[in-house]
């Protein structure tokens, strides 16, 4: 199999992740604007709950940059 499957795949891997986990809830919110998005995330920091920045940055960007 070729690289370009396996980053589909990872990427794939991902997507589904975070659409199931409490991040695809939150974005879910942030689309119907029912949560801010920075607010939220400061405080899901404050946990022990880890997220890598990229992935923030992926999922939540345009709510960042408001």
């Amino acid at each position: 199999m070729t690289s370009v499957f396996w980053r589909r795949l990872g990427s794939a891997i991902v997507i589904t992740a975070v659409m199931l986990g409490p991040l695809g809830v939150i974005r879910a919110g942030a689309e119907q604007d029912l949560v801010n998005v920075p607010e939220v995330l400061e405080k899901l920091r404050a946990t022990s709950f880890y997220i890598d920045e990229a992935l923030i940055l992926s999922t939540f960007g345009r709510w960042l940059r408001k």
